[in-house]
């Protein structure tokens, strides 16, 4: 039966992994001590022993194969050992390499098998180094200073927020103890340091506490304590600003504050109003909360409406949320999507949801009307003008009707006020301005531009119509039209009769007499015709119709005289009417016409 030798270990390859221990610790994440005592151990990195293994035998038997391994490994290194640091072994406490007597430095007190907390130089090549060191104590010097003379080489600074730390004593209360410090105790300094430590909620910045630190050596700490949290998930981040460097770290994760309360809230007024000067709507909602203890996180929503019909709604992820303390508060919101509105009537039914609580509905808020924008109008030469001139000599040879019409330009930029304009209409007769209406505004309207001016009681003659057109005092369009002629007027045939006289003449006979006065007769011609119509009617109603047809010239005629005979005794009245004859035509109104009543035909009367 054959038993295990130790391995051959060759004192170069130790040396060299010796050297190498802190590379070969970043590697395998195991700290330098825990490498070296594995080295020291077998040669070898295999976690043969260190502190981060674990023990898979009984004590006996771990403390009898560990002091094989390094009585083999000691009686190989030990010379060298001594060599490199000038003193015997003697001077390293080896007084029995090899019967491990009692005074020998390997030998460990009561219990410290797996004491790992040792204090020492842990550099291998350093000249106070300490094997059994699991922390460095920077106490490690050198001779040459990789030749560049005595003493430890430079510090090398590890600054870091790594023990910084956050709890909560109370639901609502976060304390976070805050420590900036070299893990190298270079004994370095920060001078004219800014110091931030936030405190965020569900995300984003809650609130923050600043320093600014003149000076400190090595540590910097500080406690911050915030109290009466809102609801929401919780965490920190530190950083540190000096001289245009920053060392932040975070953010780092604290735990929830839970809502303590229940809310009580109900829903106030709700205002929508114009932002002056613009068409943006601003939204204001009244919320009321009846705990004195608790404000709560409340979120909003408002739905739009437009001409009272539904478009939209601002969900509330879409709107800022708002704390609600005790009492009536007022929140106001301006959207984008409630700027810029269009003409028209807007209104908004508002309500509100405390954060995990169901929501309180609904108010509707007043209308608001968006009048449309007034638009830059003008109204000049370029858009009016004038059509359709008409002027006639109207039927009865001495008034003259003078027609037009007003065009008025199309378009939203186009405004001419009907009010505003000014026709005027002239006639001109040799000379002479006959004026017409100065204002004709009234005959303006929608649906209605023609014009029409009659002129009257006109002389004969020649005349030239003309159309002005002005509005607000200016000229902007006008035109002459043809002129028109008005004829002399046709001379009537008038003859002047009078003195009618009806009287009784012997032999029942009844004698009507009537003059005409030859001066007056005018436009007759030489030839005058005149039907008299003499109608009697006695007691009974009877008509008696005598008609005479008279022909005379006007320069003989002077004094008519007709009878009736055997007329009937008894009262008549009479009628006599007179029309003039042309072309055999009788005229269909009369020139004349008399009456008389009570007429008594009498036997042997005189006249009457």
């Amino acid at each position: 039966m054959t038993t295990d030798e130790p391995a051959e270990i060759e004192i170069d390859d130790v040396e060299d992994a010796l050297r190498r221990a802190d590379e070969y610790a970043e590697l395998t994440g195991r700290s330098k001590a825990d490498v070296i005592a594995d080295l020291l151990d077998d040669g070898q990195l295999n976690q043969s022993a260190g502190a981060d293994i674990e023990p898979t035998k009984d004590i006996l038997d771990i403390a009898q194969e560990k002091a094989e391994k390094l009585k083999a490994l000691l009686i190989t290194i030990a010379p060298i050992i001594a060599l490199l640091s000038g003193i015997g072994l003697e001077g390293l406490g080896v007084l029995d390499i090899t019967g491990w007597g009692s005074d020998s430095v390997w030998e460990d007190e009561p219990g410290d098998e797996y004491n790992s907390d040792v204090w020492g130089c842990t550099a291998w090549d350093a000249e106070n180094f300490m094997p059994d060191a699991t922390i460095d104590d920077g106490t490690c010097y050198w001779d040459d200073h990789n030749g560049g003379g005595g003493g430890p080489p430079d510090c090398i600074e590890d600054w870091s927020w790594d023990r910084s730390n956050a709890q909560m004593p109370q639901p609502d209360t976060i304390r976070v103890d805050a420590v900036f410090e070299d893990l190298q105790r270079c004994d370095s300094s920060f001078e004219n340091s800014l110091i931030i430590v936030t405190l965020l909620r569900d995300g984003g910045e809650y609130d923050n506490e600043q320093w600014n630190v003149q000076q400190f050596r090595e540590r910097w700490d500080e406690s911050v304590v915030w109290e009466d949290l809102p609801p929401g998930q919780y965490s920190y981040e530190v950083e540190l600003e000096s001289s245009g460097s920053m060392w932040h770290n975070g953010p780092w994760s604290i735990g929830e504050v839970q809502n303590q309360c229940e809310p009580n809230l109900d829903s106030g007024s709700a205002t929508a109003s114009l932002i002056e000067g613009t068409s943006d709507i601003k939204i204001d909602i009244e919320v009321k909360n009846e705990d004195q203890e608790c404000s709560f996180e409340t979120e909003f929503q408002i739905a739009v409406y437009f001409n009272n019909a539904y478009q939209f709604t601002m969900e509330s992820n879409t709107l800022e949320t708002h704390a609600v303390g005790w009492g009536s508060q007022f929140f106001s919101f301006s959207d984008p999507r409630t700027a810029n509105l269009g003409e028209g009537t807007w209104s908004f039914e508002t309500r509100f949801i405390p954060v995990d609580h169901p929501e309180v509905c609904c108010v509707m808020t007043n209308e608001v009307v968006i009048e449309p924008e007034p638009v830059e109008t003008h109204c000049d030469e370029n858009d009016v003008s004038m059509s359709g001139f008409w002027s006639v000599v109207r039927p009865d040879n001495t008034s003259v009707s003078v027609s037009f019409k007003i065009d008025i330009a199309d378009g939203e930029e186009v405004d001419c006020t009907e009010s505003f304009f000014e026709i005027e209409v002239r006639l001109e007769n040799s000379g002479t301005v006959l004026a017409g209406p100065t204002n004709l505004s009234e005959l303006i309207s929608e649906n209605q531009r023609e014009i029409t001016v009659i002129f009257e009681d006109l002389n004969p003659g020649d005349h030239a119509p003309g159309v002005w057109v002005r509005y607000q005092g200016e000229l902007v369009a006008q035109n002459w039209l043809w002129t028109v002629t008005v004829p002399e007027p046709e001379v009537e045939c008038a003859i002047d009769f009078y003195d009618f006289i009806l009287s009784y003449q012997d032999n029942n006979t009844e004698a009507l007499q009537f003059y005409s006065d030859p001066d007056e007769i005018n436009g007759c011609g030489e030839q005058v015709t005149v039907d008299v119509v003499w109608t009697l009617f006695d007691e009974n109603g009877t008509e008696t119709n005598l008609e005479y047809r008279l022909n005379t010239t006007g320069a003989a005629w002077d004094q008519m005289t007709l009878y009736t005979e055997n007329l009937t005794l008894g009262n008549y009245s009479a009628e006599v009417e007179l029309f003039f004859v042309i072309d055999d035509e009788r005229a269909a109104d009369p020139e004349k016409v008399y009456t008389w009543t009570n007429i008594e035909i009498k036997e042997n009367d005189e006249d009457e």
